[in-house]
């Protein structure tokens, strides 16, 4: 039997989630002894979606995994630390622009000694922290 457009549709949408370029794509299809996938049998197109199942997602996952406290509060993700980093950096009013004087900020107006122990609330107060530092110095 001839191959569906579900089938088809599902060939094209794998190739592109594995990130499968078009000379591979060629080569995989040649394996049939075609060179489009509408030539494919339905059987043949079974066997090629399972082998690029097998490549799997190439992509970066949309969400960034988020660690949860014992207290089921969240961790700060390291896209949050990083700005709180280029706050530090940027600001004007900092004289030390270095980890150890950041972390010693933090731990200042946290009580946290380490930035990897930051939860999420605390990255909104660290932040304003800074940026009042600006205000107070003009």
């Amino acid at each position: 039997m001839q191959i569906t457009q579900a089938q088809i549709k599902l060939i094209h949408t794998l190739k592109s989630v594995a990130g499968i370029n078009n000379d591979e794509y060629s080569a995989m299809l040649g394996s049939f002894g075609v060179t489009t996938s509408k030539a494919l049998t339905q059987k043949q197109a079974d066997v090629l979606i399972s082998a690029l199942n097998k490549f799997g997602k190439k992509t970066k996952p949309k969400y960034t995994k988020v660690r949860v406290s014992a207290k089921g509060e969240y961790y700060a993700t390291k896209a949050q630390l990083a700005k709180i980093k280029a706050v530090w950096y940027n600001s004007p009013a900092v004289l030390c622009k270095n980890d150890e004087s950041l972390q010693a900020y933090i731990t200042r107006i946290t009580g946290i000694q380490s930035k990897d122990w930051l939860l999420m609330k605390h990255v909104r107060k660290i932040i304003k922290a800074i940026e009042s530092l600006d205000n107070e110095s003009n």
